[in-house]
Parts: C-alpha cells; structure tokens; sequence
C-alpha cells in the first residue's frame, strides 16, 4: 500500500511538472505561433480566472525571434496573473497587432486597478510591484509598456516591442 501510494505521489508529481512545463512554453509556441499561444492561454485563463476575455489578433505572426516570442508570452502570462490579482475585473479584451516594425499586445480591463498610471516617463513610486515587473521585462525586450486608466472604468496595458527587420539583402527563395 506504501508504494502504491508513492507511485500516487510520483504520477500526481509528473503531471504538476508537465503543467508548468506547459504553462512556462507551450508546444502551441512553436507549432502554431505567439497568436494562437496567446489565444489559448487567454481561454485557458478566462475558465481558471472568471474573467469574460475576447481576443483580437492579427492573422500573421509576426517575425520575432524565438526568445521574443517567449518573452512575449510570459510577459502575457504576467499580465493576466497581476490583473487577476490587482483589478478586480470581470472583462478583458485582449488585443495583439503587427505595426510596421512593432507588435503591439493590448489588454484592457474594466477592473479597478491598483495602479493609477505606469508611463516610462513617470515617477513609479508607489507603483505596485507587479506592475514594476511587467515594465522591466518589456525594456528588456527593447520595448515599452504603459498602464493607463480608462475613461469609464478599468485600465490599458500596452506592450510594444520590436520585431526583426527583413534586410534589403535577404532574398526570399
């Protein structure tokens, strides 16, 4: 009975490790791209979290390094978990676009917030440390990140970061 339920322990161990494994990068990443990556993690997380969340996506992926688009994700995965923490919100409208040279993640909430504004210009005193975190982590990616109070209700954040430029000498076969 004692290795009956070690061997309980293990399975329940493993399949802990294979979650985080997949929540850390899931296999989705790298076979259908950072859109459908964050389409399923926006719909895994709306169950988990209770949030209403709806998903606006370019059809393209657009060109970023791996290391970005992992990045990106996690900076997601982020968001998600300090909005859940810290807004109390019921709805979120996630919005994820290519512009030019720059992809452009959106997350508007109609929660409250607990930080009034996050600009790169402004003082982050009193700040939470969540919101902190996202920020540094979008100025290692060469980005930037804002968090902004909506007019009514709830806040914008917006995460931009560069994405690789196609060279004048790189030729498409």
């Amino acid at each position: 009975q004692r290795i009956a339920e070690m061997i309980e322990s293990l399975d329940t161990a493993v399949a802990m490790v294979r979650r985080i494994a997949i929540d850390l990068r899931p296999p989705m990443l790298d076979d259908l791209g950072l859109h459908a990556a964050i389409e399923w993690l926006a719909h895994d997380s709306s169950r988990r979290l209770g949030l209403h969340m709806t998903v606006s996506a370019d059809e393209i992926d657009p060109p970023l390094d791996e290391r970005t688009s992992i990045a990106v994700f996690r900076l997601f995965q982020d968001a998600l978990s300090h909005i859940a923490r810290t807004a109390g919100a019921t709805r979120l409208h996630v919005e994820l676009r290519s512009h030019e040279h720059e992809l452009v993640l959106r997350l508007d909430d109609n929660g409250i917030g607990a930080v009034e504004s996050l600009n790169a210009d402004a003082p982050t005193h009193g700040a939470v440390d969540g919101a902190i975190a996202l920020r540094q982590q979008a100025l290692h990616l060469g980005g930037a990140l804002t968090i902004e109070t909506l007019p009514v209700k709830g806040h914008r954040v917006t995460l931009q970061v560069p994405t690789k430029r196609i060279s004048d000498t790189t030729r498409l076969a």
